[in-house]
C-alpha cells in the first residue's frame, strides 16, 4: 500500500490536537473526506503502467530483434526518459499524475533508439566494411582522436541516422503544440499529458544520442550475427504466401493497349531524331 506523506502527516496532527486538549471539551476534529485511497490507487496504477510498459517493450524488442543485448539497450531509454520528464515536472512545479505519466506511449519513446540500435547492429554485422572512410566523421574529430574497430563503426552508424532521428522526433513533438492552446476543462486534461510527452521525447532523444551508443560499445560484441526469430519467420511466411497469391491473381493488361504505345514511342523517337538532324 502506498501511503501519502501529506495525508499521514495531517492525520497525525489531527490526532495530536484531539488528544492534546487544545480544543474545548466535547469538541473533536472528525475527518469526513479522505482521499488517501484515491492517491494510493492512482500511484499504484501509474507504477503498474510504467513497469508493465517497460517489460512489454523489452519482450517485443527481443522477440523481433532476436538479440537480448539490443533489447536491453532499447529498453534503457524508457526509464531515462521518464526520469528526465519527472525532473522537468518537479522543476516547473507540475504534478505527475495518471493523466500525465500514465498516458505515455512507450512505443513512441523508443522509436529513435530502435533506429539507432538497428543501424549500429547492421554495421557491426557487416564488419564495418561500409565505414572505412566517412567524411562527416573525419570532420567531427578535429582533435585527431583515432577511433578504430567497433568504436568507429558505432560512431559512423550514429552519425548516419542522427539527422533523421532528430527531425522525426521534432515533428512528433510539434504535433502536440495544438494541445497547449486548449482552454478550460480540455486544457486541464490534455495539457499535462502533452507537457510530459514532450519532456519524455526530448529525454529519449538525449538518451538515443548519448546512452545508446555507449551501451552499444559496452554490451554489443565487435562481430554480431543476425538471427531470424520465430515471430519474424511466421510473419515472413504469411507475407510470402500473401504475395504469391496476389501475384497469381493479378490482372494482365490487354496486349492491344501496349502496342499503340510502343508505336507512338518509336514514332516520337524518329521525329526527335529528324529534328536533331535538321
Amino acid at each position: 500500500m502506498f501511503q501519502s506523506k501529506a495525508a499521514c502527516g495531517i492525520e497525525a496532527e489531527v490526532s495530536r490536537i484531539n488528544r492534546g486538549g487544545v480544543l474545548p471539551e466535547g469538541i473533536r476534529i472528525q475527518p469526513y473526506y479522505d482521499r488517501r485511497e484515491l492517491i494510493e490507487v492512482t500511484t499504484r496504477t501509474v507504477l503498474h503502467n510504467v513497469v508493465f510498459g517497460i517489460v512489454l517493450v523489452f519482450f517485443i524488442q527481443w522477440m523481433f530483434l532476436g538479440d537480448l543485448r539490443s533489447a536491453l539497450i532499447v529498453s534503457a531509454t524508457i526509464p531515462f526518459a521518464l526520469f528526465f520528464s519527472t525532473m522537468i515536472l518537479v522543476i516547473r512545479g507540475d504534478s505527475a499524475n495518471l493523466l500525465s505519466v500514465g498516458a505515455i506511449d512507450f512505443g513512441i519513446i523508443v522509436d529513435s533508439t530502435v533506429i539507432m540500435v538497428e543501424n549500429i547492429f547492421r554495421h557491426l554485422r557487416e564488419g564495418g566494411r561500409a565505414v572505412a572512410a566517412h567524411e562527416r566523421v573525419e570532420s567531427m574529430m578535429p582533435w585527431r582522436v583515432a577511433l578504430h574497430g567497433k568504436l568507429r563503426t558505432i560512431l559512423v552508424s550514429a552519425v548516419e541516422v542522427e539527422r533523421a532521428i532528430f527531425f522525426s522526433t521534432a515533428i512528433t513533438i510539434a504535433a502536440f503544440i495544438p494541445l497547449f492552446t486548449m482552454q478550460g476543462v480540455e486544457g486541464q486534461i490534455f495539457a499535462p499529458m502533452a507537457k510530459t510527452y514532450g519532456y519524455a521525447l526530448f529525454g529519449a532523444l538525449l538518451a538515443t544520442f548519448t546512452i545508446s551508443p555507449v551501451l552499444s560499445s559496452v554490451l554489443l560484441p565487435e562481430a554480431v550475427r543476425e538471427r531470424e526469430t520465430y515471430a519474424v519467420r511466421l510473419i515472413r511466411r504469411a507475407y510470402t504466401w500473401a504475395l504469391q497469391r496476389a501475384m497469381r491473381l493479378r490482372f494482365a493488361s490487354p496486349p492491344s493497349h501496349s502496342r499503340p504505345a510502343s508505336r507512338t514511342s518509336r514514332e516520337s523517337g524518329r521525329s526527335c531524331g529528324a529534328f536533331r538532324r535538321s
